[in-house]
């Protein structure tokens, strides 16, 4: 058996390594959306934010090894300042051979507990809809269906 910890990342080490399973993630995420390129690497993202108050980045650690993270932000209104009323999940990954373990699970609710300490009213996710296995994690877990994004078809774009 093993012990996870999770840990909120407060190193830049820790950030490089979740920088590389962002770049996992979204490689990932080409199964469901072709316009992600097959070369793209994140570099340097978490590194210029994880110390921020308006972000977290939570990673669950097996042995010292960094097996997945969650990444959440402060929301704002584009149109004006920070609100401070939303927050938003904008990464959330876990190595495939840790998946269904409740690693994601434990993250989440880490990043919920963030959330209401920071006494935020609403917590998102955007997920792509054709992702099953991350729907029905998000639904577990209490997200409902708030929000549909649409986008244009290839065949009604190309007309």
């Amino acid at each position: 058996m093993y012990m996870i910890n999770i840990e909120k990342v407060d190193c830049i080490e820790d950030a490089k390594i979740c920088d590389e399973l962002l770049t996992n993630l979204i490689q990932s995420e080409r199964e469901f959306n072709n316009n992600i390129k097959s070369d793209y690497v994140v570099k340097d993202f978490f590194e210029k934010i994880y110390n921020n108050d308006n972000n977290v980045i939570f990673c669950a650690k097996i042995d010292k090894e960094i097996v997945g993270y969650i990444y959440c932000r402060l929301d704002y209104d584009c149109n004006g300042p920070m609100l401070y009323q939303e927050a938003l999940i904008d990464g959330l990954y876990v190595k495939g051979e840790y998946r269904r373990r409740g690693i994601a699970s434990n993250l989440i609710a880490h990043a919920k507990k963030w959330v209401e300490d920071k006494k935020i009213k609403n917590l998102y996710i955007n997920v792509l809809e054709q992702n099953r296995d991350a729907m029905n994690l998000y639904y577990k877990n209490g997200f409902e269906n708030f929000e549909r994004k649409l986008k244009l078809g290839e065949k009604s774009a190309n007309t």
